[in-house]
């Protein structure tokens, strides 16, 4: 009897031990994905009730190193909920001191979850949608991580029906993204990224390039990514200096003009023969005006003129006695 039930419980032990080998492992591997989980009574909005450690319940940590959790909801329900770590419900990481919470929910309220490493919260509201669509992801590219709303990440309506997002000077890196309706119940993806959320992905090779985030009229989603320009080098222009040649201008000699002297025209005369001189009383005009002349023949070839002043003929006619010799 003794030797059935040492048996009997080396049985036991055995399967405990294989059981909890499994249930460590797959905790194990679970525990690289998240560091804090959501769990909870409502199969609807945790998937199941009371699970630990489903990485649909996985919490994603933000820049200031809190951690969100958000859900869409559909039914209206009092929600009983607290969070655990990625070991569960096992070892000493179960946070039992976080007691089970309530929170009340109406449909399509969104329910957000946050955790500050001492307080856990749920907040609830409904989602402000001002763009159709919307791109959510990492910090890097989205500046909010993965936030389905962020007014920053709200697609533009193009011509052809398509919605983009452009994001510029972009750090060179890999970044996975969604394209949502405002929240997480639709989401659109090319699932290039691999992993177990169906994640789109872009890779930047080179910083300060511009990402462009498509989603066509048939709501297929893609990405292109243009690099910067090369910066533009001038070469230096020298410019040769210019000599010029100088100017010698030829000097201008000014001939100098000599005025020819004016001679006052003689006076113009009848014909004959005309006794002219000055003897302080009269010149050439009063020879003709004033004076009488009586021409005498004398030698051959010459004739002698007798002046006669009408003023003193007698004194006259011995002083202005001449003769004209003809050629």
């Amino acid at each position: 009897m003794k030797t059935m039930t040492r048996r009997s419980l080396a049985i036991v032990l055995a399967v405990m031990m294989v059981f909890s080998s499994m249930i460590m492992g797959a905790i194990t591997a679970n525990a690289a994905n998240y560091d804090w989980y959501l769990v909870g009574d409502n199969a609807d909005i945790f998937g199941a009730a009371w699970t630990p450690a489903q990485d649909a319940n996985g919490m994603t940590k933000q820049a200031d190193g809190t951690y969100i959790k958000t859900y869409e909801i559909t039914k209206a329900a009092t929600v009983e909920y607290k969070i655990t770590d990625s070991q569960g419900w096992i070892g000493e990481n179960q946070v039992p001191r976080y007691n089970n919470q309530t929170v009340t929910v109406a449909a399509g309220d969104t329910l957000t979850f946050t955790y500050n490493g001492t307080t856990l919260t749920a907040s609830t509201g409904k989602p402000v949608v001002s763009y159709d669509f919307y791109v959510a992801g990492v910090a890097g590219l989205c500046g909010a991580e993965w936030n389905p709303s962020a007014e920053a990440n709200g697609m533009t309506k193009q011509a052809d029906g398509s919605y983009t997002k452009v994001y510029e000077n972009v750090a060179a890196g890999t970044y996975k993204y969604k394209v949502t309706n405002g929240s997480w119940k639709t989401t659109y993806t090319d699932g290039s990224a691999g992993d177990k959320d169906n994640n789109s992905q872009v890779v930047v090779e080179t910083a300060d390039s511009t990402v462009t985030i498509t989603l066509s009229s048939d709501k297929k989603v893609s990405s292109a990514v243009v690099a910067p320009a090369a910066p533009t080098t001038v070469e230096p222009t020298t410019v040769e200096p210019t000599t010029a040649e100088p100017t010698t201008a030829e000097p201008t000699t000014v001939e100098p003009t000599t005025a020819e002297p004016t001679t006052q025209p003689a006076p113009v005369l009848a014909d004959g023969f005309y006794l002219a001189g000055v003897d302080g009383h009269w010149t050439v005009d009063t020879i003709s005006a004033d004076l009488k002349f009586n021409a005498n023949p004398g030698k051959e070839g010459e004739y002698v003129l007798t002046a006669y002043s009408g003023r003193s003929s007698a004194d006259t006619s011995t002083s202005l006695l001449r003769h004209l010799t003809t050629q």
